[in-house]
């Protein structure tokens, strides 16, 4: 199955808080993890919060990155419990804000 910078689609995943500290590059990230196929043939990982599959529009060198943008057409949601997430350089748990009161 394609994956890589030439390929036209994508798919991703939020990962759990409970599944330990994510791999640092140079590490298969995926060994051991437990995934089935997706409707598109794409790889999605089991018991995770959220996913999300893609069509590339936009491939863009950015530095030394290549950032990859990509068009939502499907997702849905295997598993339970707060998503981790990666901001500002270090990584986090999502925050469920109370409801706002329009007064």
């Amino acid at each position: 199955m394609p994956d890589g910078p030439s390929s036209t689609r994508r798919a991703t995943t939020g990962t759990r808080t409970d599944r330990g500290t994510p791999a640092r590059s140079g590490i298969d990230r995926f060994a051991g993890v437990p995934w089935t196929e997706g409707h598109d043939g794409l790889p999605v990982l089991d018991r995770v919060p959220v996913w999300l599959t893609a069509r590339v529009t936009l491939r863009q060198h950015v530095g030394d990155h290549l950032l990859v943008v990509g068009e939502v057409d499907s997702g849905g949601g295997h598993g339970e419990g707060p998503a981790l997430v990666h901001h500002d350089g270090a990584f986090a748990t999502d925050v469920h804000l109370p409801p706002h009161n329009a007064g």
